[in-house]
């Protein structure tokens, strides 16, 4: 039987989530550094094959959406896991200050004695 307390537990539980934090913060970046340029490639490429010679082709307009959508969709999976990381981070700041409370009116105390 291992000897874990409800404080290692927690403590565990802290660290995982600040893990957590960390990998969002990775997908957020990862998926903006991706959708924000290729939004910008695809309008670029959108006003060139506009105002060419020959016009919009079908072949190339179907192109453009379909790359502009995928960067929507990244677009829209960073700013969901950017709310998942600032929501997260207020949670452990919360955390944060409640452990800092009890040390200061629980722990410090005993010490002084």
């Amino acid at each position: 039987m291992s000897d874990v307390s409800f404080t290692d537990f927690a403590y565990q539980a802290i660290e995982q989530a600040e893990q957590k934090r960390m990998h969002l913060m990775y997908i957020v970046i990862g998926c903006l550094l991706a959708s924000l340029p290729g939004l910008g490639i695809n309008a670029y490429f959108y006003m060139v094959e506009s105002h060419s010679k020959g016009g919009l082709s079908s072949g190339s307009l179907e192109l453009i959406a379909f790359l502009a959508m995928i960067c929507l969709v990244l677009l829209a999976i960073g700013l969901q896991k950017f709310v998942l990381f600032r929501d997260l981070g207020n949670k452990l700041s919360q955390i944060e200050l409640l452990e800092q409370t009890i040390y200061n009116e629980v722990i410090l105390p005993k010490n002084v004695e």
